[in-house]
């Protein structure tokens, strides 16, 4: 067990001695920078730092790797290092092609085997490449492809695991033109694998190791720096159910490549055809991902009211609000949103407190409130698609700028000043409405009652006058009381006529009439009627009244007539009162 022990430590040291391992590091380093580019370049900020690439995938990657590594120790795989150099060139000649997948283990660990089988065993003029064919030549094939078989798995169970997570937003063209959202994720994994080398001190008799090579008395143990990696564009669905069902279908091929190693086993034929399997299994799984994506349009547009939310910055006012990509942003602080204008303004609004009306995924609105602090994202951490009349999206300094020039193009004020204003005017719009309606219904009880509180008949414009006319005897009686001396001359509760239609010229007229009818009411209803025949503006206004005055007549025939106040009888009426 103490050479077992000395062994596992020489193969952690051995790790490092391993080019794939610094050329992982530095490809890591190469993605990160790029992205951090291109999300500047689309969103003025960098959605991840520069060494997310390297960092995030770090744990699950490693803990893959060690719960795989017992496997494959336990079944005793052995990798010499001729096929250790084949898979550090083959990387190499592919990373120029920016293609994660290729980067994979999966992908160039299929093209080595196949290498491996069909390579000559020699016959160059050079020897130290004759001794690197003839060791490939002897290696277990059937070994390796098990263990290409347990990479497939693996890398699988990780796009599962953590394929969907983190995943960068990116801005492209739509086929019109367009500019709209997508999602874009280029993981790679490192997993280092513990195998077996063709020399070293641990000699173990019986069944183990399962899979060995050619004339080998001795085994020492390394970790084997591989990579597993996943790359993939979403647009029209979230990244989230896209990548996971890939990952499903990745699965069901490494089990379809599980069953040909199998009787590989057996059949040392098929183990050429599980390179192929799955070099060819794994192109045709992203050509129908990409196929599908290509010929969908993107959900990540502009909406009529609202904002998708494309991106959400870590760490963010966005993310503490729990804010997820796809749910629209429907109001801030109160104002619907309709561009990133907006969005902006409103915030400046309250530049200390936030609260958004959110529309999920499901349709569904609800609250998001959260405290602002200096030096927070200009909108609080989410990303978006440009407006239309934007062909990018703005900074911070360029928002500002757009709302002073629309401010200035609307005449001073801004787009939810305008917002604010449209609102006021709408709910004195509906308020008008309803004191209209209000208003006509009243009218309309109005109408359907033939005689109201005063015994009055007749129709609303009708019942108008008889308060004007009322009001104005009201106005006189009072000025009667304050000079008794002077006579003045009344219009009664009883009379039809306009106060505006007696001239001072008629009154006196009307009351001499009065003074010879004062005991006969009839007479006093001839003195009115011949006042009205007289008055040359009653005559206007008699055509408009007649059938008012008809039905007041009639009305009030018990009510007081035309009479003359004087002191005497202004006296004998207060008696009467009492009485």
């Amino acid at each position: 067990m103490d050479v077992v022990g000395i062994e596992l430590l020489k193969a952690f040291g051995r790790l490092w001695l391993h080019p794939l391992t610094y050329l992982f590091l530095l490809a890591a380093l190469w993605f990160g920078l790029k992205r951090i580019k291109r999300e500047r370049k689309d969103f003025h900020t960098r959605v991840y730092d520069g060494i997310h690439e390297l960092t995030f995938p770090l744990v699950v990657g490693l803990s893959a790797a060690l719960i795989f590594s017992i496997f494959i120790a336990v079944a005793g795989i052995e990798v010499p290092v001729s096929m250790m150099v084949l898979l550090t060139a083959l990387w190499l000649v592919v990373i120029p092609f920016m293609k994660v997948r290729w980067l994979s283990m999966t992908t160039v660990g299929s093209l080595a085997l196949i290498l491996a089988v069909y390579l000559p065993e020699g016959g160059t003029t050079y020897p130290w490449l004759n001794d690197w064919l003839l060791e490939l030549h002897n290696m277990n094939h059937t070994g390796f492809a098990w263990l290409l078989s347990v990479l497939f798995i693996a890398e699988a169970v990780i796009i599962l695991i953590q394929g969907w997570k983190n995943t960068s937003p990116k801005l492209i063209s739509s086929k019109r033109g367009k500019i709209v959202g997508t999602h874009e994720v280029r993981r790679m994994w490192p997993f280092p694998l513990l195998l077996l080398l063709p020399i070293g001190p641990i000699t173990f008799d019986g069944w183990w190791p399962l899979f060995s090579g050619v004339g080998n008395v001795g085994y020492g143990l390394m970790f084997v720096p591989f990579v597993l990696g996943f790359q993939a564009t979403v647009h029209s669905e979230l990244p989230t159910p896209v990548i996971k069902k890939f990952g499903k279908r990745l699965l069901i091929l490494a089990a379809l490549l599980i069953a040909v190693s199998g009787a590989a086993t057996y059949w040392s034929v098929l183990v050429p055809a599980v390179a192929v399997l799955g070099l060819a299994g794994k192109e045709l799984l992203y050509f129908l991902f990409h196929s599908a994506q290509k010929h969908q349009a993107s959900i990540y547009t502009n909406k009529e009211q609202g904002l998708l939310v494309l991106g959400v910055l870590p760490h963010s006012t966005a993310e503490k609000m729990e804010i997820e990509v796809g749910e629209m942003i429907m109001k801030v602080n109160g104002w619907e949103i309709y561009s990133q204008r907006d969005l902006y303004e409103a915030l400046q609004k309250n530049s200390a407190f936030c609260k958004l009306e959110v529309m999920d995924r499901n349709g569904e609105l609800r609250f998001a409130q959260s405290s602002i602090f200096q030096g927070d994202h200009h909108q609080i951490g989410l990303l978006f698609v440009p407006d239309d009349e934007d062909s990018i999206n703005l900074s911070a300094r360029g928002l500002r700028s757009s709302v002073v020039v629309h401010k200035d193009r609307n005449g001073g004020h801004t787009a939810v000043e305008e917002e604010q204003t449209s609102v006021l005017h709408n709910e004195k719009e509906a308020g008008r409405t309803e004191t209209l309606s209000d208003e006509s219904a009243d009218s309309q009880m109005q109408n359907d009652t033939s005689v109201d509180e005063d015994g009055f008949t007749g129709s609303p414009e009708n019942r108008r006058i008889f308060n004007v006319l009322k009001k104005r005897e009201e106005e006189q009686y009072k000025s009667a009381e304050a000079n008794a001396d002077e006579p003045l001359y009344s219009v009664d509760e009883n009379s039809g006529i306009a106060a505006e239609a007696i001239v001072p010229a008629d009154l006196a007229e009307a009351a001499g009439a009065e003074q010879e009818a004062e005991s006969d009411s009839d007479a006093a209803v001839t003195i009115e009627e011949k006042v009205v025949k007289e008055t040359p503006v009653q005559e206007e206004v008699s055509s408009g009244i007649s059938a008012f005055y008809e039905d007041f007549r009639k009305a009030h025939k018990t009510q007081k007539k035309w009479r003359t106040l004087t002191p005497d009888n202004q006296e004998q009426e207060q008696k009467q009162d009492k009485e």
